[in-house]
């Protein structure tokens, strides 16, 4: 069973690239709102 390249890719990555998704998916919602209320 072949897995796709982004789950791969996913796998390799060191923990402090990890935690700088993390922080990216916090700031995501907040990018969001201030976009919305911005326009």
């Amino acid at each position: 069973m072949a897995l796709p390249p982004a789950t791969i890719s996913f796998a390799k990555i060191p923990k402090k690239i990890r935690f700088n998704r993390l922080l990216f998916l916090f700031l995501l919602p907040l990018l969001n709102f201030y976009g919305t209320k911005k326009s």
